[in-house]
């Protein structure tokens, strides 16, 4: 499915309005050796942080986006500088529907849950969400880890009044920085039905809108 020559969008896990192209040049039995990327606005050369985990979306030739979270883990010099990725096993990688990636920024209510128990259930915000993931503010107290198979319990207030709750199987993809009492936690959404995931596509672009429209009585 991976092959060389294929082109990579790569997206932080914790700012998916950020992205960057790259190609694969060279595949390993263990690793994808990638080309430096591109930020997709500035058409420039970025540097990317080592020991990072970033999402990686690629097309086949048949149309269909594929998507996986690796590590950057090396910079190599061959014929030119590549970086050194961690090849995902094959049940990493995931069919995607690249709108699930439209991310907004949005405070909503969530509860979280350990899917085994290993926690105590707590009750947080959001500060992004798209239809394959969220970002959380998760009290630093709270020990979690990364891959941690999660429970999120979550609220969709519409514009018009009515409210739609979800309960979505996740597992922790990042645990980040966020101010001196919390972490940013990133979790992405797994096994999501159908509807759910429609209606999370239907709040987010929903969410763009209204944001817009704000954006633009206040200019």
């Amino acid at each position: 499915m991976l092959q060389v020559g294929q082109t990579l969008t790569i997206i932080p896990l914790n700012e998916e309005n950020e992205k960057y192209h790259s190609k694969i040049l060279d595949i390993s039995k263990d690793h994808l050796y990638i080309s430096s990327p591109a930020n997709e606005k500035t058409k420039r050369t970025t540097f990317l942080p080592l020991h990072t985990e970033y999402q990686f979306i690629f097309v086949t030739r048949k149309n269909e986006a594929y998507g996986f979270v690796s590590e950057i883990t090396d910079r190599v010099i061959r014929s030119l500088p590549l970086l050194q990725v961690t090849r995902p096993k094959k049940e990493e990688i995931r069919r995607i529907q690249r709108r699930q990636f439209v991310r907004v920024q949005r405070a909503l209510d969530v509860a979280l849950h350990s899917k085994y128990n290993e926690f105590p259930p707590l009750h947080t915000v959001t500060k992004d969400i798209s239809a394959g993931g969220a970002s959380l503010i998760v009290p630093k107290k709270l020990a979690l880890v990364m891959d941690q198979q999660v429970i999120i319990w979550l609220v969709l207030p519409w514009e018009n009044g009515k409210y739609d709750y979800l309960q979505i199987d996740a597992r922790i993809v990042r645990i980040a920085e966020y101010n001196q009492n919390n972490h940013l936690v990133s979790v992405q959404f797994t096994d999501v039905p159908m509807n759910d995931e429609q209606l999370l596509l239907r709040f987010c672009f929903e969410t763009q809108l209204l944001l817009r429209r704000q954006k633009g009585i206040h200019q």
